[in-house]
């Protein structure tokens, strides 16, 4: 691996720029220096291997949970009275589930 195969991504030149024209060249001599170590050169090559062998493999992501509306939220806590942690672990149907129950309900 020389200099050039070193690919910066858009969060590290971003970080790179935060960091300052200061700090920022000796950020950039020591990833250099990494590139002549054996050990991280090897390093590189077994996760380049492992990347390779894992190409096929797809995992599904879970879909995106729908967030519960604040106003949904706020009912549930101070109507219903449930705890924030017990609205935060809840998905949209199961909150609208439980706020039409209790509205269902005789008190």
């Amino acid at each position: 691996m020389t200099a050039s195969d070193v690919v910066f991504t858009d969060p590290a030149i971003d970080d790179l720029r935060r960091i300052g024209p200061d700090v920022a060249p000796r950020i950039l001599k020591r990833i250099l220096l990494l590139l002549e170590n054996p050990e991280v050169v090897r390093l590189g090559e077994v996760v380049d291997r492992l990347g390779a062998l894992t190409d096929h493999l797809h995992v599904d992501e879970p879909p995106a949970r729908e967030p519960v509306p604040d106003w949904l939220a706020d009912r549930l806590i101070y109507t219903v009275g449930m705890t924030r942690e017990e609205v935060a672990a809840l998905d949209l149907e199961r909150a609208v589930d439980l706020w039409a129950e209790f509205h269902s309900n005789p008190r």
